[in-house]
């Protein structure tokens, strides 16, 4: 039972309500110095901000070709929340809780956890995320196939833009 009213407390102290059984909780990490500490957020770099963002007025990115062409050219977003969960999601009412909830404009399986690890290690981590689809739009699936190398390829030429940029 003291687990338990640990949990609670755990739970009510990150500020964020459920989705059905989803809790939102900070989780323990150590830091580069050693010191453990409960940890929401990971910071992106500063200076890769800046880059992405000066990269962001100048990048063409492309629409693709065939079946996976889009109606117009993509762009690139820079800023805002992120965030990761453990699945593909593919749910509309999860994917407005996500946004209502913490202004997240990506949701992925994988950035939160190359964050952790940059941060950890004090090293400057900035996530350059090419989405293929939009959870709960349709058919997920079949979008996600159509689009994925697309994205990927606009997320190649963005990522080697930033780097080059620093």
């Amino acid at each position: 039972t003291r687990l338990a009213g640990y949990w609670a407390l755990e739970l009510w102290a990150s500020g964020y309500g459920n989705f059905g059984m989803i809790f939102p909780k900070p989780v323990m990490v150590t830091g580069p110095g050693g010191e453990t500490e409960r940890r929401f957020w990971f910071p992106v770099a500063p200076a890769m901000l800046t880059a992405a963002r000066k990269l962001a007025v100048t990048v063409v990115l492309s629409k693709g070709s065939g079946a996976a062409q889009l109606d117009k050219t993509p762009k690139v977003t820079v800023g805002g929340n992120a965030v990761s969960g453990a699945a593909f999601v593919n749910n509309t009412e999860l994917r407005d809780y996500v946004f209502e909830t913490f202004q997240a404009g990506v949701l992925d399986c994988e950035s939160a956890a190359v964050a952790h690890v940059a941060w950890c290690n004090g090293k400057p981590f900035v996530a350059v995320r090419g989405l293929s689809s939009l959870a709960g739009a349709g058919d997920g699936d079949k979008l996600y196939a159509a689009f994925n190398q697309l994205a990927s390829d606009n997320a190649a030429l963005v990522t080697m833009g930033i780097l080059r940029a620093l």
